[in-house]
């Protein structure tokens, strides 16, 4: 059984990265996935500091692309890309940001995941099509909704729920 923290949306909120990984800790997650928008280097490498492993793929926002993956290199974030793959405990993640939701739709809908995370639309969603899960933490940053929330995934008992930050 691993707990994994669903995050997207950090937008260089350095308090919120650090409650991240900090709740992360506390829980004894054993993963970080972050869906996007991490905007600078110096988020990442914040996020860096947590014991488990750290996934990520870019959002619609992270202009420094190269940047950003060379510092996930230097401090062992895995940056995936725009779109990644990651297996845990006998299940299939996709990772998006989800900027074009008909991608996020086909994702869901090919059946080819048990769990799809996608972000970008800063609202918190779970949801059950078949038997994939759709995850979308919401904006860890707060700053479109007031409201900062990550999700965290219990893999033994496929149980999601939104936490608030």
């Amino acid at each position: 059984m691993v707990l994994i923290c669903i995050v997207s949306d950090t937008h260089d909120h350095q308090e919120v990265i650090d409650r991240i990984v900090d709740y992360a800790t506390r829980i004894k997650a054993g993963m970080i996935i972050h869906a996007g928008d991490w905007i600078a280097p110096f988020s990442l490498v914040r996020m860096a500091g947590f014991e488990g492993e750290v996934f990520g793929v870019y959002g619609n926002n992270d202009g420094e692309r190269d940047f950003l993956r060379e510092k996930a290199n230097e401090v062992g974030v895995k940056l995936l890309g725009d779109f990644g793959e990651i297996n845990v405990d006998g299940l299939k993640i996709a990772v998006v940001h989800g900027t074009l939701q008909k991608i996020v739709h086909a994702l869901i809908k090919s059946n080819l995941y048990d769990i799809v995370i996608s972000g970008h639309t800063h609202k918190p969603l779970i949801e059950r099509g078949g038997r994939v899960i759709h995850v979308n933490p919401g904006e860890a940053c707060g700053y479109l909704t007031g409201r900062r929330t990550i999700a965290v995934l219990n893999t033994e008992k496929l149980d999601v729920k939104i936490v608030d930050i």
